[in-house]
């Protein structure tokens, strides 16, 4: 880092955090979820070398005060990180299969709770249990997304949806998509169109979508929101057909079809 920090020929502040995230704080913490108690003695050298890369991604003298060096350059403090990487763990344990091995440990460390004899002989807390407790109070568990673990396995190559990507012209598309709605005569076909654009004096990116039963004549239900001016809008017209299924999920029946419609070709070979 100090031969690419060069100040008249080096590397931008950008990329050399970006450098030392990817690099050298990966590997740091590499394993923190099970070694990382609080320990100060794994504080300081972890600190000594956050330290370095903070001034050499700045730029600033040896003597400069680390705590401003910190919040200038994005970097949280060595305890706060390792900290984060505790809970961001402890997020992933809410939403891994009830098969998987470390839901059987928790189920091992619930019981050995509601266990008088067993809670007692245990007086110092394991890492599992710190893992579990460290987002206690952080987050309401019924607002987080359900899985459904297994539902498509990995054997099943029929998927239960087809995808179509016209790659005729713009006009020549426009023709072939009002020739194919004129096809539809049941009202159990439900089409979706879904867009997302760039709002007017950098208020932001807008996404929605819009739904029709048979013909699109006059809606059913629309919906749209601004996540503002820091997405793109390749972001969103991805986040726009997915808000659009998840609306099908909810309303559908058997016998019922739908059509998602996006003007994105990229975005339907990113899915």
């Amino acid at each position: 880092m100090a031969r690419l920090a060069n100040s008249e020929r080096g590397l931008t502040p950008f990329a050399l955090r970006q450098l030392y995230l990817a690099c050298i704080v990966s590997v740091a913490d590499y394993g923190s979820i099970i070694w990382w108690r609080g320990q100060s003695s794994l504080i300081r050298p972890l600190q000594a070398i956050q330290n370095l890369a903070a001034r050499k991604i700045l730029g600033v003298f040896k003597t400069a005060p680390i705590a401003p060096i910190e919040v200038e350059s994005a970097l949280p403090p060595v305890a706060v990180r390792l900290n984060t990487n505790i809970r961001q763990y402890a997020f992933r344990m809410l939403k891994i299969s009830p098969k998987h091995p470390i839901n059987s440990e928790i189920s091992k460390y619930q019981e050995l709770q509601d266990n008088e004899l067993l809670g007692a002989k245990c007086t110092k807390p394991i890492q599992i249990e710190r893992i579990y407790t460290s987002i206690m109070g952080l987050v309401d568990y019924s607002t987080l997304e359900v899985l459904q673990h297994f539902k498509y396995g990995p054997w099943e190559k029929q998927t239960p949806y087809l995808t179509k990507i016209d790659t005729s012209p713009k006009d020549e598309a426009a023709a072939n998509h009002n020739n194919s709605l004129a096809t539809i005569t049941s009202n159990s076909t439900i089409s979706i169109y879904t867009d997302a654009s760039s709002m007017p004096r950098q208020i932001g990116v807008g996404s929605g979508f819009v739904v029709f039963q048979n013909t699109p004549i006059t809606p059913i239900f629309s919906d749209h929101w601004n996540i503002g001016d820091q997405q793109l809008v390749y972001n969103r017209e991805l986040d726009g057909i997915t808000t659009a299924v998840e609306y099908t999920s909810k309303i559908a029946s058997p016998g019922v079809y739908f059509n998602i419609y996006s003007d994105n070709q990229a975005i339907i070979y990113r899915l």
